[in-house]
């Protein structure tokens, strides 16, 4: 049986970027996302730069089917999943009237209950194991509600929330569980979420690109960590989030997150 490690929405962003770490440590991939061609193209660049071997799978993480078929995949193949990485997100960003039912259902599907469901499908077998990783993509977002990404955050919350409570179930078992929490970061997703143009550029000045932040998240994954905050100011902001009233949080945040008129 061959060890891999499960990336979703590992064709581009930060999945593609851990894809790149975890081939650089030697580690066989499993790339899971619905572009079939971004998955091939990053197979392609993977396997001329590192000397292992990526397989890919084009599955819709936002239905039962889709994520089933990546089980089945594996069992087919006669992989197990070593390190499970539940990258594959999507968000929403201004007024909650006035965003589509429809594409914040899709979002709650992908950000939450595709997570929730993969680590139902392979958390038991690294149980039997006694041994695995499960990394979840959690945000800075999760720290605190988020006026004009009211349902991204809310998302965000329940995967840093449910990171901390299976890392305290699993202590004993030999299965890890940690999350990343990045802020706002040049890659594709701001542009898919709608929020690059949304709010004042002064939110997100200073972003850093996707491979640096990526590489202080594997630095400290490979520390142990189980709750990773790659910048400085964020990690201050959970702080504040500990000592500050709500209602001044809030207030700040709806600041933040004010949307361009």
């Amino acid at each position: 049986m061959k060890s891999i490690v499960l990336i979703t929405g590992g064709s581009e962003g930060f999945g593609r970027e851990l894809a790149s770490r975890f081939a650089a440590d030697g580690q066989a991939l499993l790339l899971v996302s619905r572009r079939q061609a971004l998955l091939e193209k990053a197979k392609r660049e993977l396997e001329s730069e590192f000397p292992t071997e990526v397989l890919i799978l084009s599955a819709d993480l936002t239905t039962r089917e889709g994520r089933l078929s990546v089980k089945e995949y594996c069992l087919t193949n006669n992989l197990r999943v070593e390190i499970l990485v539940n990258n594959a997100g999507m968000g929403t960003g201004g007024a909650f009237h006035k965003i589509s039912a429809e594409k914040e259902t899709m979002m709650i599907r992908l950000n939450v209950e595709a997570v929730n469901e993969m680590i139902h499908l392979f958390l038991p077998d690294m149980i039997e194991s006694k041994s695995g990783i499960i990394m979840n993509a959690a945000s800075a977002a999760s720290f605190q509600p988020e006026p004009n990404m009211a349902a991204y955050a809310a998302c965000k919350a329940y995967i840093l929330s449910l990171t901390e409570a299976l890392a305290a179930e699993n202590k004993k078992t030999g299965v890890r569980v940690c999350c990343y929490c990045p802020g706002p970061c040049a890659t594709p997703f701001l542009k898919k979420a709608g929020t690059d143009t949304l709010f004042d550029p002064k939110r997100n000045s200073g972003m850093k690109p996707p491979s640096v932040i990526i590489d202080r998240v594997y630095k400290e994954f490979k520390k142990g960590k189980t709750i990773i905050i790659p910048e400085k100011k964020f990690a201050f902001l959970r702080f504040l989030q500990r000592v500050v009233p709500r209602s001044l949080l809030l207030y700040v945040m709806a600041k933040v997150n004010a949307v361009k008129s």
